[in-house]
């Protein structure tokens, strides 16, 4: 024989013997899991596990009740706003020739639900391409 047919059933043979060995560890671990001492421990590491998903899917439907319930809440809040609004506007504005004034006539009124505190008013007025000004007689008023 030469040195080459020697190799070969030498590999052979440690193969096989690395595939005993892997079985025997196997066959080693598989009694070591299945042995009934250790039955509790897997049941509660078990029951653990199931508790964490749980807990995480929980945790996510609350994270998206409240972001449901935020945006309900916001909506509401906007619905109670006061919201002060001009009513009784006249068409056409009023020219004063002695001052040389142009004015229109409105009333404010509160159209929202709640009471409107501290409403300032500022008039401005622009012509032409001049930038805007504050008005004259009613340049900030305050209404309580």
């Amino acid at each position: 024989m030469s040195d080459g047919d020697k190799a070969a059933p030498e590999n052979e043979t440690t193969g096989a013997k690395r595939d005993k060995d892997k079985r025997k560890k196997i066959r080693a671990l598989g009694r070591w899991l299945i042995s009934t001492e250790k039955l509790p421990h897997y049941l509660i590491a078990l029951f653990t596990f199931g508790l964490l998903l749980f807990a995480i899917m929980a945790w996510r439907e609350a994270q998206q009740g409240t972001v449901a319930l935020q945006g309900q809440l916001l909506t509401m809040q906007a619905d109670q706003r006061p919201l002060m609004w001009v009513t009784g506007l006249t068409p056409a504005p009023i020219y004063h020739d002695d001052t040389g004034q142009v004015s229109w006539n409105w009333n404010y009124q509160n159209i929202g639900k709640s009471i409107a505190f501290g409403v300032t008013v500022r008039t401005y007025i622009k012509a032409g391409i001049e930038r805007f000004q504050r008005g004259h007689s009613m340049g900030v008023v305050q209404l309580n």
